[in-house]
């Protein structure tokens, strides 16, 4: 099961990395594995990041100092704010307009030169 950093098991497992528990005893009192604390940790630092919080105040906000935060600051730095998975923004567009007239998701998907997976998406 893919459990969100807001879950309330995620919740409690960020909070006890704020009150300065370990990393280890964090995850064993949760009972969340460590890809999925490390998952956390990450979403919850690029959340401060997003907020305006540079790299040193996340990590202070967050409770946690971990060498992977350089990573997570990188891919902070190189994100656009878009999801991955999202497409160019003049084919959303062309998405939009098509849908927007009343056809249906397929034939607008068909019309944007996108799969109808993407445009239910």
């Amino acid at each position: 099961m893919y459990q969100q950093f807001d879950s309330p098991t995620g919740v409690r497992f960020l909070a006890l990395i704020k009150e300065g528990k370990s990393f280890r005893e964090s995850v064993r009192v949760t009972g969340v594995g460590k890809e999925t604390g490390y998952r956390w940790l990450r979403d919850e630092y690029l959340r401060f990041r997003s907020k305006g919080l540079d790299h040193v105040a996340a990590q202070v906000e967050l409770g946690f100092t971990s060498r992977n935060a350089e990573k997570w600051n990188e891919r902070f730095l190189r994100s656009s704010g878009r999801h991955h998975f999202q497409v160019d923004p003049a084919v959303e567009e062309a998405f939009w307009s098509s849908y927007s007239t009343g056809m249906s998701v397929l034939a607008a998907a068909t019309s944007a030169g996108v799969k109808h997976t993407t445009g239910y998406r």
